[in-house]
């Protein structure tokens, strides 16, 4: 006897979309919902065309924006005092192996439109300041942290956590090299009993570094870095623990920053920013808050540029006995020399010898 034969039901739109595995199921909706099988499916032609009507690709429909924050899949843009859900376009991630994250807060963008909630960031715009750091958990990889900012308030607390001048130099070297104006606020000045923040006052001021002395309880400081900020795009930047979203909040107080007290256990402050985020704050500025790191190196530092960046060494290095002396081991060294008479401070030049030593290891690398 014969088989009979059966003839094969068409499949329906559906299943052909979920076998095929590349189409927009939004582009394809209209079809996805039809009860009718389709006859002849939607080839990439017409899916391109469709695609094309439905999002801007020329250039002078292009928007200028700014990026406020930034997730895993997307990110922020503000234009025009509106707020846009963007993604990235394929074609930029070509550097991403490079660098942990291609765009950060602050960056200028040109985005197409897809409809008044979405967009497509099509290009990043020449970035005038940068501040980053090497990734932590990718040392080939940069981290940058923020663009197009005009200061950095580096926060440091006297207690919970304790003061720590080896992240604050690695805080103000990163910055000089990023072209950054420079704030030093020392908070939790209400925990300092004892006065011992006097000495690190002194020391960063005789430098020519701004510092500002704050206390969230007791309101202490609190106008004068208000004042500090005015005009300006500011990034607050240090430890975890330190009071970056407290010091914040007080400064603008409807932005009600969530933060944690610091660990009983380890005595380190507890990660409470996730994301870094642009906020505006009255009467005219922005500020970024950050999350709080415990490590910080810095990212294509030549080691003979550290020197650089040490304010108190340039004006010395040139009566030096070596054009190249690297101010370690080389005799005649007139940095070693004011270290000696006590014009540059023994803590310094600890952290400048700690950073020149990772810039070679990295530099060799």
């Amino acid at each position: 006897m014969k088989k009979k034969e059966t003839k094969k039901k068409p499949a329906s739109q559906k299943s052909w979309i979920r076998k095929q595995g590349k189409y927009d199921l939004e582009i394809l909706d209209e079809y996805v919902y039809s009860k009718k099988p389709i006859r002849k499916p939607m080839t990439p032609k017409v899916y391109r065309e469709k695609k094309d009507f439905n999002i801007k690709e020329k250039k002078d429909e292009w928007i200028e924006g700014t990026i406020i924050e930034v997730t895993a899949s997307s990110c922020l843009v503000n234009f025009e005092n509106k707020n846009v859900r963007c993604v990235l376009r394929k074609g930029l991630k070509v550097g991403e192996q490079l660098s942990k994250n291609i765009i950060a807060v602050g960056d200028k963008v040109l985005i197409s439109l897809i409809n008044h909630n979405s967009g497509v960031i099509e290009k990043i715009l020449e970035r005038r300041t940068i501040l980053s750091r090497i990734n932590p958990l990718n040392i080939k990889q940069e981290q940058i942290i923020v663009t197009n900012v005009d200061q950095i308030a580096i926060l440091m607390s006297c207690k919970e956590p304790e003061f720590n001048p080896g992240i604050l130099d690695r805080y103000l070297v990163s910055a000089e090299k990023g072209g950054l104006g420079i704030i030093i606020v020392i908070n939790k000045i209400d925990l300092d009993e004892g006065n011992s923040r006097r000495k690190h006052i002194e020391l960063y001021k005789k430098i020519g570094y701004r510092v500002i002395e704050t206390s969230v309880p007791k309101k202490t400081g609190i106008e004068e870095l208000r004042k500090n900020l005015i005009g300006k795009i500011t990034v607050f930047a240090g430890p975890s623990g330190v009071g970056k979203s407290s010091l914040i909040t007080a400064i603008q107080p409807d932005l009600k920053l969530k933060s944690k007290p610091v660990s009983k256990k380890t005595g380190f402050g507890r990660h409470t920013t996730v994301n870094v985020k642009l906020l505006p704050i009255q009467p005219d500025g922005f500020v970024v808050d950050t999350p709080g790191i415990r490590a910080f190196r810095m990212w294509e530092l030549l080691p003979d540029e550290v020197v650089e960046y040490f304010p108190e060494f340039v004006s010395k290095r040139n009566k030096c006995e070596f054009n190249n002396c690297t101010h370690i081991n080389e005799p005649d060294c007139a940095i070693k020399k004011a270290i000696e008479s006590g014009e540059i401070d023994i803590s310094r030049y600890n952290s400048y010898l700690k950073i020149y030593k990772e810039a070679k290891r990295k530099f060799k690398y």
